[in-house]
């Protein structure tokens, strides 16, 4: 029985379809849902071996060594183990990950690695070996990019790496109609959610005159426009508009 150091073991009836016929590595899921998946998963219907939260609890469903029906696919089921994350569980299904869970799962795959030999890399095709994520095997929008872009974090912390400090200057902001929402780093990079639209960031898009990131400067705030677009401002004043949003000058 290969029940988890750093799991809550509470089992579920029924789940699997015998034992997994290797150990590939692990499939990173997002719940669309908030709490406990035990519940759902004790029905007979669908099932995961592991189940982390916001706040870092990790429950284990399955015995690491027997199949979930996870994956949609002989292969996730039958060669990995699965994860469900909580949340996502509200339009654009895109939420990104607590410092808590990001350790979370660090730990388990670290448990994994020691007890099954998981590999610390990313696994980025079915059937590869380490750490892969639902989209690769069933056609679903699970897990979210936002989730999938922070598995080499995970690796690095379960290999022993500090935990990644978060980086000065992230903003996020949503769009007028509530259905979406724009991120921005430090740097100028912007990503776009739901009914966002991207329209490119301050280092890839000519905005308020200027095309590039100044030397030594980083974004220091981001707004949406009602009609659409955004602005970027930066720490010298400069002001960048982007889509819809109309460039009025600089905060000089």
């Amino acid at each position: 029985m290969a029940r988890f150091d750093c799991a809550v073991w509470r089992p579920i009836s029924g789940g699997t379809s015998g034992p997994l016929t290797a150990q590939r590595g692990l499939v990173l899921h997002h719940a669309v849902a908030v709490g406990s998946l035990w519940g759902t998963f004790n029905n007979g219907a669908v099932s995961t071996q592991f189940w982390v939260s916001r706040s870092g609890v990790i429950e284990q469903y399955l015995d690491s060594t027997a199949s979930a029906w996870a994956t949609g696919s002989n292969v996730g089921n039958f060669q990995y183990c699965s994860v469900e994350t909580e949340g996502c569980n509200q339009a654009p299904y895109a939420e990104p990950m607590t410092d808590a869970m990001v350790n979370a799962l660090a730990a388990l795959y670290a448990e994994g690695n020691r007890r099954h030999g998981w590999p610390f890399q990313l696994a980025n095709q079915a059937g590869a070996n380490g750490f892969a994520y639902h989209r690769l095997f069933f056609n679903t929008a699970c897990p979210c990019d936002v989730r999938v872009s922070r598995r080499q974090d995970i690796l690095n912390i379960a290999r022993g790496a500090a935990p990644p400090t978060q980086e000065v200057g992230m903003f996020i902001v949503g769009t007028p109609s509530g259905k979406g929402y724009y991120a921005a780093k430090a740097d100028g990079s912007l990503f776009a959610f739901g009914d966002a639209k991207y329209a490119g960031g301050i280092n890839n898009a000519a905005a308020g005159g200027k095309s590039a990131m100044p030397a030594g400067q980083s974004v220091t705030s981001l707004a949406a426009c009602q009609t659409g677009g955004y602005w970027m401002i930066i720490g010298n004043g400069s002001v960048y508009a982007f889509g819809g949003a109309p460039y009025f000058g600089n905060v000089k």
